[in-house]
């Protein structure tokens, strides 16, 4: 099993380590009694507090990054992350106490690891409304994983934040639907996150307390303790509310990683345009396709002749798909266009008009390199005439330049130049 379906696990081993402690001593005591104990007992882990070394940013689209690290060898670390965010990772250089993070549940004479419903790490950012009777938009599980993470050393831990859609400590909804329900959680674009730490829930096995972090990387943030509490703190930068349409393999919007491109790519008849954002977005079924332009050669498509679509695994990816259309038709020029205007789920906007161009193309053949596409099979409603199969299908877009496309149906990459 890799380290990233560790972090996965819904079960801990670390919630288990008084128990394992308790009966070491135990065992250490009998000895004694016995005459048999030859040397020392308890714990085999080192004393000392925990050290945050690093923490890591994990997107919807399964990028991570190192964001703060105290490491020298480390290297330059980015200024900004990308606001769809699933969870970030604290990084310890022991093992820590995972009873204070996790509680064991045992449900029918089974137990499991849940996190606790008052965290000893939470995420909080300017003008948050933190009030007890507000509805939040935002709800962050906190575990913990003994299993270190790689290129970490072998006595590292980690505790981890992960958002998600509900609040499971909420109460359940009424026959009205309200209630113990949140929209889905990402962090604001463009925004200040602080990673606000309780050092007494993170602590040694010994219950030593979290060390201080440095002061020239921390700051502080209040906490639910009282008016004069306050815990130290982690500060991220969000990055602007940003999208790239048919982005190259790896591009992260929002972050210096790649860049969209720019000249019409060939792509095959039933290519599903990628529109890649980083962060959730205005609802896809009544809201989006309103900032959302789909031309073909030239003529506005309405909206039942495209379609959008969410990937099924990452809700920040749309999918712009030929509707009744069925395919694209063949060496006409495909247009999309993503108005400024469109916002964030926190309302934040894109602030400049994305295009990007494509050629559907069903390839007959070559001529000297060029290739040669079929003619259209719908000669009117925006379509280019078999005439015009030249004008689309010369040498102006390089075929060998293109990226890859993506096929919604599994998310998984096709060849572009290919139908």
């Amino acid at each position: 099993m890799n380290a990233r379906e560790h972090r996965r696990q819904a079960t801990r081993t670390s919630s288990t380590a008084p128990a394992r402690a308790t009966a070491r001593w135990l065992i250490a005591i009998t000895g004694v009694l016995g005459g048999a104990a030859v040397g020392g007992c308890g714990s085999s882990a080192p004393h000392g507090s925990p050290v945050l070394q690093q923490v890591y940013w994990e997107t919807r689209a399964g990028a991570q990054a190192l964001y703060w690290s105290t490491i020298p060898t480390d290297g330059p670390l980015p200024a900004t992350v990308p606001p769809g965010a699933t969870q970030f990772d604290l990084v310890f250089d022991r093992v820590i106490d995972g009873s204070k993070v996790e509680d064991t549940v045992t449900v029918n004479g089974v137990s499991r690891q849940q996190p606790k419903a008052m965290p000893p790490v939470m995420a909080t950012w300017p003008d948050m409304d933190m009030s007890a009777s507000a509805d939040p938009g935002f709800y962050l599980s906190v575990w913990y994983n003994s299993i270190h993470l790689p290129p970490a050393p072998q006595n590292s831990s980690y505790v981890y934040g992960r958002q998600t859609a509900s609040n499971p400590f909420a109460p359940a909804p009424d026959a009205s639907g309200t209630g113990g329900v949140t929209m889905p959680s990402t962090y604001p674009s463009n925004t200040t996150i602080s990673i606000c730490i309780n050092p007494s829930g993170i602590t040694s096995e010994y219950d030593e307390p979290m060390a201080a972090l440095p002061p020239d990387m921390s700051g502080k943030c209040p906490v639910p303790d009282g008016p004069a509490a306050s815990w130290p703190a982690i500060t991220v930068m969000t990055a602007p509310f940003a999208a790239a349409i048919n982005p190259p393999p790896g591009f992260v919007p929002g972050t210096d990683t790649g860049a969209p491109v720019a000249t019409p790519t060939y792509v095959p008849t039933n290519f599903a345009v990628p529109l890649q954002f980083n962060n959730l977005t205005v609802d896809l079924a009544t809201e989006l396709s309103q900032y959302v332009q789909v031309r073909q050669n030239g003529a506005l498509l309405i909206e039942g002749q495209y379609t959008l679509q969410a990937s099924v695994s990452d809700p920040t990816l749309i999918f712009v798909q030929p509707g009744s259309l069925q395919i694209w038709d063949s060496g006409a020029q495909l247009d999309v266009t993503l108005s400024a205007g469109l916002k964030d789920i926190y309302g934040a906007t894109l602030g400049n008009t994305q295009s990007a161009s494509f050629i559907p193309c069903q390839l007959v053949g070559e001529d000297g390199g060029v290739r040669i596409c079929a003619p259209p099979i719908h000669p009117d409603g925006g379509a280019a005439d078999a005439g015009d199969v030249s004008a689309s299908s010369d040498g102006s877009s390089d075929a060998d330049g293109g990226v890859d496309a993506i096929d919604a149906a599994d998310d998984t990459p096709v060849d572009a130049a290919s139908d």
